[in-house]
């Protein structure tokens, strides 16, 4: 549903595709999901922090595959299951059906 609603908002607020919109985005989205009462600057400071960590997360064990834990060439498996909960297989098949009317 992640993906859906996210899709949803983008078509109706055009303001977020902005790319300086983002992490208030995301913050607005995490305080109604889990309703900390924490300051929206905090969560948005928070966002951000967490995507650093996770770019820089990525890049490291990108780089220096001696650190890769033991479930990194389980990546591929994960993803797909992942994406199948949040419903990216409907937009896959959508897309595939696109494809194929035009062949």
């Amino acid at each position: 549903m992640v993906y859906k609603d996210v899709k949803h908002d983008l078509e109706f607020y055009p303001a977020l595709r902005e790319r300086k919109n983002k992490n208030r985005y995301i913050a607005v989205k995490l305080e109604k999901k889990y309703k900390t009462g924490l300051p929206i600057e905090k969560l948005i400071q928070i966002a951000v922090d967490a995507s650093t960590l996770d770019r820089g997360w990525r890049y490291i064990l990108q780089h220096h595959p001696r650190l890769r834990g033991k479930d990194y060439g389980d990546k591929d498996a994960l993803e797909g299951k992942k994406k199948a909960e949040l419903g990216y297989g409907e937009i896959d098949k959508m897309a595939d059906d696109i494809i194929n009317t035009m062949l």
